[in-house]
């Protein structure tokens, strides 16, 4: 206080204000100035030690190339020399990757994320993301009114996200109560998107890096689901046809041959042609059974196969691993941004100083 005193004293009986005064009141007051930098790094080391840590889970993804099917020349080539190379499927439809963002941070396909439970060592138990957001809300108690959402088992398996319009109705359509929406809300901030050509560059930042890793492999999961649910909804309705009337072909085939055990337990060492033409009639039965129950083991392989040819293949480039150190928040960042904050503060104290030696100066003038 006292050096503030006489730099004061000094610089009023200054004629005027120039460079070397300036130069001068800096030298005088710098320990004032350093003491105010140093405050405002030490402040900002402490709110990086209290601020909550974030643990970054990245993986890499090679996409298939949407023109995959397209042989082009080499299609023609093929014909002329009698072979029938595969070409691309009359019903294929694909989704642009550059959609795959949109898709991600939709709201539908975060809700069905929220409701995946994970075993939390920041809470030692084992929680949903809705759960584990609100938690984290309230420093670790869930309230009175919250009732958390559960996810079937259907739901689990299969992507329901893209609905056919027919199939739409008004109890189909989801209802985000306020603690959903702030699940939603802080997964989708998590969670970036990147695509460029055939790279998909996914980062999951969470407060623990094992529930940012199962999250990272979650949602390459679902939207492999999502993709397949959207690009073979025809095929794996034919899948579902067939596999039924196998099942149907199989429990007669089953009953035929017991049919025919039991007639010919009946009738041993009888010799009859009425017991022999019935028994033609029902090996003839159970051979036509087993020719139906074949030809539909068949048709299904066909149909499983041409539903794993239209699938989506995502190849890893980089896998998502457990984090180690965190990812945020950074200490060199909190370092250089109160660094720059104690600069401003000291040049604002500076210059605070110097208001108020101009207008000490102009009072005692006017007041001589």
């Amino acid at each position: 206080m006292i050096a503030f005193k006489n730099v004061i004293f000094a610089v009023k009986n200054r004629e005027s204000m120039d460079l070397n005064v300036l130069i001068f009141m800096m030298w005088k007051l710098k320990t004032y100035f350093f003491i105010v930098i140093i405050l405002s790094i030490v402040t900002g080391i402490v709110f990086f030690f209290v601020q909550n840590k974030e643990y970054e889970s990245k993986s890499e993804l090679l996409l298939e190339s949407s023109n995959s099917g397209n042989l082009g020349q080499l299609g023609n080539l093929a014909s002329m020399a009698g072979l029938n190379l595969p070409g691309p499927s009359e019903g294929n439809i694909q989704i642009d990757p550059k959609l795959y963002e949109k898709i991600i941070l939709s709201h539908s396909f975060i809700f069905e994320l929220i409701h995946y439970k994970f075993f939390s060592t920041l809470f030692e138990k084992e929680v949903s993301l809705e759960e584990f957001f609100v938690l984290e809300r309230y420093d670790g108690d869930l309230p009175e009114n919250f009732r958390p959402g559960l996810l079937s088992e259907d739901k689990k398996n299969r992507s329901d996200i893209f609905h056919i319009m027919d199939d739409l109705n008004v109890g189909d359509l989801n209802k985000y109560n306020s603690y959903q929406n702030y699940a939603i809300g802080e997964l989708k901030s998590r969670v970036t998107v990147l695509v460029e050509e055939q790279l998909l560059t996914l980062s999951v930042k969470m407060p623990e890096p094992e529930i940012s890793t199962q999250i990272n492999i979650l949602v390459v999961n679902k939207l492999k689901d999502l993709l397949i649910a959207y690009k073979t909804e025809k095929l794996s309705r034919n899948v579902q046809f067939v596999t039924e009337r196998k099942i149907e072909a199989e429990k007669k085939y089953k009953e035929a041959q017991k049919r025919l055990a039991q007639y010919r337990d009946q009738n041993q060492g009888v010799i009859s042609q009425m017991v022999r033409t019935n028994e033609e009639n029902l090996q003839s039965e159970l051979n036509l059974s087993f020719n139906i129950l074949n030809s539909l083991s068949q048709n299904l392989e066909q149909a499983q196969i041409q539903l794993k040819r239209e699938s989506p293949v995502f190849f890893y480039l980089e896998k998502p691993v457990v984090p180690r150190t965190h990812s945020e928040p950074k200490f060199i960042l909190y370092f250089f941004i109160y660094l720059g904050l104690g600069i401003v503060l000291s040049g604002l104290l500076f210059l605070a100083l110097l208001v108020y030696i101009y207008l000490n100066k102009m009072s005692h003038t006017y007041g001589e």
